[in-house]
């Protein structure tokens, strides 16, 4: 049994789900690839939260909260990206107490 199959067999997917998108087109929107198991969750799942806890984003989904592509992933993004590029620069060192120079 897959990783998928159980998760359906204890949370049954919707109904009704958006179709999956193309998605080369989105992995080169997006400028990496992404997970095969990502993209079959998407397939069966559709955009969306379980138990308020985990959101699935989706590309293109229906609201822009979910959407891969959307605003609110992009500002995460960002994020992220700032917070990678401030780490490449070391920080100074608080040297609370230190008579001269420090340790």
């Amino acid at each position: 049994m897959t990783d998928l199959a159980a998760l359906t067999a204890l949370c049954p997917p919707p109904a009704a789900v958006p179709p999956a998108p193309d998605w080369s087109e989105v992995e080169e929107a997006l400028g990496t690839g992404l997970p095969r198991d990502y993209k079959e969750l998407v397939a069966a799942y559709g955009p969306g939260r379980f138990c308020g806890f985990v959101t699935l984003y989706q590309p293109h989904a229906p609201n822009r909260w979910t959407d891969l592509t959307g605003p609110l992933p992009t500002r995460l993004r960002g994020g992220i990206e700032e917070v990678r590029q401030a780490a490449r620069t070391p920080w100074p060192l608080p040297w609370h107490g230190a008579v001269g120079p420090g340790p």
